[in-house]
This record gives structure tokens, C-alpha cells and sequence, in this order.
């Protein structure tokens, strides 16, 4: 039974059962006091208005001689109140919004073969793929990028050998390096709009090392898309067709260890024994003694 229908209960023990006929000080009033207060704090948390002003309800009365009638007026009260907030909850239930069906591929045009991997096993699930090719999206871009990422329920950051040759090749005159500064700063909006946002964020790299910062992600993905994890990818989307997400932690997650990092996420990569790969947020190795999702 959902808290909901849990909270109707509580309504409805006032009237069915001889709750109005108690006072403050009984067990069957303590404990539907209780339960009413657990069931708010799953639905609103403790900090939120719904469960201060439902505790602020006053059930009794410094004056004794007045005490039965403030505790039958603070039941009604609490009776009025929590009927608000199921007329609240409900409501909000019917407005809601269906889940996103789509994913946002952020890139650049060059990785062209490498983002078609991905589109190839996304043509295959119930999920749409807006890719984002700026040249190609009307100005001001920054408005059709924010609906679209608001559109997605994650984000896919495509790392193919171009996006790191871009990098590269930003040292050796003025108009790569402003080429690459116009690409990194539309990295850093669509990642920052999905942090706020709050849907996942990968990082997949065409089997190359990253080498430029990703300020957040919270999914990690080295060795890129091809015939050994095609499977791992369909089985990702599928369930983002359905609504599910990959937060940490989970069993996937490491944290880099440097102090001014701690950068958090889900490895999904195999790394062998005595291995390291590079953290995507501050560039430094991260070393596996052990190695890491290594088959037994």
C-alpha cells in the first residue's frame, strides 16, 4: 500500500474508531500520532511545511478544565489538514508529467562514426536521440539545448578521437585553440544544465584517455561502443525507456581519491589487475591493484 492510501487510513481512523473520544496522553492516540507523523516524513521529509504545520497542531490546553475540547479540536484540525494534503498529493499524481524518452548526445560533429554506434542500438529501443550539432540548431542555441536536456532523462558526453584531437591541436595556433574554447564551453553548459537538472550524466570514450575536465558525471565508460558491449549499451537505454537510472552509489561506483576531486561515479568498464585509467574530472590516475569488474 502506497503512503497515500496509508494517510487515508489515518483519516479514516478518526471517524471510524473512537479516536475523537481520547486524549493526548492515550496509546491509541500516541500511536496514530506516530504513524501520521512517519508517513509525512516519507511524503514531504521533516523539513518541509506540510510536516511543521501538521506538528504544530495544538491537541491540548493549559487549562484542564478546557483540555477535552482543545484535544477534539486539534483531531479536527488534524483531520482538515491531512485531507488537504491528499487532495494535494492526488492532484500532483494526475499532473505529473510522463517520463522522458529521450537521451541527449552531446558531441562533435567530426565523431560522426562514433556517435552513429550509439543511434545504430538506440534505433532498436523505444528511445529518442537528440544530437546536439550546434551549426545545425537555430540562435539563440542556448534555449533549444536547456529544452532539449529537460526533454532527456541522461545525457550521453561522446569522448571520440576527435573531441581529444580537438583538445590537442587547441596549442598549436590561435584559431584551434578558440575553436576548442567554443566546444568546451558548450560541454560545460549541457553538463552543468543536466547536474541542476539532476539526470545522469556518462562519459564514453572511444577506447582513447580523456584529456580535458568534466566538471560532474555520475557514469563512466572507457573502452566506447563495439561488438563486446553493444549488449551492455542496449540493456542502458532499454531501461531508460522505461524509466530506470543508474545513480551512486551503486556496486559500479569508485571515488577518486585526490582531495581537491573526490569526484564520485559508476565505472563500467573491465580493468585488469595492476591497470589505471585517468578520473574524467581532474585528469589524474586512478590505480586498480586488483583491477575492477574483473571476471572470477
Amino acid at each position: 500500500m502506497d503512503d497515500i492510501s496509508l494517510l487515508k487510513k489515518r483519516i479514516e481512523q478518526i471517524s471510524t474508531s473512537d479516536l475523537i473520544n481520547k486524549n493526548i496522553n492515550s496509546g491509541e492516540f500516541k500511536a496514530w500520532y506516530a504513524e501520521v507523523l512517519r508517513i509525512l516524513d516519507r511524503l514531504f521529509k521533516t523539513n518541509s511545511r506540510e510536516y511543521k504545520d501538521f506538528s504544530s497542531i495544538q491537541f491540548s490546553n493549559p487549562t484542564a478544565i478546557f483540555s477535552e475540547y482543545a484535544y477534539r479540536g486539534g483531531i479536527q484540525q488534524a483531520k482538515m489538514t491531512l485531507e488537504s494534503y491528499v487532495e494535494q498529493l492526488e492532484s500532483s499524481v494526475h499532473e505529473r508529467k510522463p517520463l522522458p524518452t529521450q537521451i541527449f548526445m552531446s558531441h562533435t560533429k567530426r565523431d560522426e562514426d562514433f556517435c552513429n554506434r550509439l543511434d545504430t542500438i538506440a534505433a532498436r529501443v523505444p528511445i529518442k536521440v537528440f544530437r546536439s550539432e550546434f551549426e545545425d540548431i537555430k540562435p539563440p542555441s542556448w534555449i533549444t539545448i536547456k529544452n532539449e536536456i529537460n526533454n532527456s532523462i541522461a545525457l550521453f558526453l561522446m569522448v571520440g578521437k576527435e573531441l581529444v584531437n580537438a583538445q590537442e591541436e587547441s596549442d598549436s595556433s590561435t584559431i584551434e585553440s578558440e575553436k576548442w574554447k567554443y566546444t568546451q564551453n558548450w560541454i560545460s553548459y549541457e553538463v552543468g544544465l543536466a547536474c541542476h537538472k539532476g539526470i545522469d550524466v556518462w562519459v564514453i570514450c572511444d577506447g582513447i584517455q580523456i584529456n580535458f575536465p568534466v566538471p560532474y558525471l555520475n557514469n563512466y565508460e572507457i573502452y566506447g561502443i563495439h561488438e563486446n558491449s553493444r549488449k551492455m549499451y542496449r540493456e542502458v537505454l532499454e531501461n531508460y525507456s522505461k524509466g530506470f537510472i543508474y545513480p551512486t552509489p551503486s556496486e559500479h561506483t569508485i571515488s577518486c581519491s585526490r582531495n581537491n576531486c573526490k569526484a564520485v561515479y559508476n565505472l563500467h568498464s573491465i580493468i585488469p589487475k595492476e591497470d589505471f585509467i585517468l578520473c574524467p574530472t581532474c585528469l589524474h590516475t586512478i590505480s586498480f591493484k586488483d583491477g575492477w569488474l574483473v571476471p572470477k
